[in-house]
């Protein structure tokens, strides 16, 4: 699972709950945790990515963190719902992006500061 797997299934609409995205996420944080070192930067930089993400989770409906008893039953959802629910998925996923950027950019920013002075 990644970020850019994570973004075609928000465009496809292939996600029922906030839940489901919120695990297929989360899986993407276990992997890197799982096939990395501890101590490895890129771990540092999940963490941090991570950190972001359980905050942005904590802002959704509660309706939309937990999976449904009708998550299979999406005639219960308008489209127009459905519509919406995606566009909120898929700001967070953007928000993610753009804080995972951030995180890049400032560590390139403190190795190449580190290699001037050495």
């Amino acid at each position: 699972m990644d970020l850019g797997t994570v973004r075609d299934k928000l465009e496809k609409a292939l996600y029922k709950s906030g839940a489901e995205f919120a695990a297929d996420v989360r899986m993407i944080f276990t992997n890197c945790y799982k096939y990395n070192a501890p101590g490895h930067d890129i771990v540092q930089m999940c963490k941090k990515l991570q950190e972001v993400f359980e905050l942005e989770v904590a802002k959704m409906p509660e309706d939309d963190r937990a999976p449904s008893d009708s998550e299979s039953d999406s005639s219960s959802e308008s489209d127009e719902e459905t519509q919406r629910h995606i566009d909120k998925l898929q700001r967070t996923l953007e928000s993610l992006q753009q804080n995972m950027l951030e995180v890049l950019s400032n560590k390139k920013k403190k190795k190449h500061h580190k290699e001037k002075i050495h």
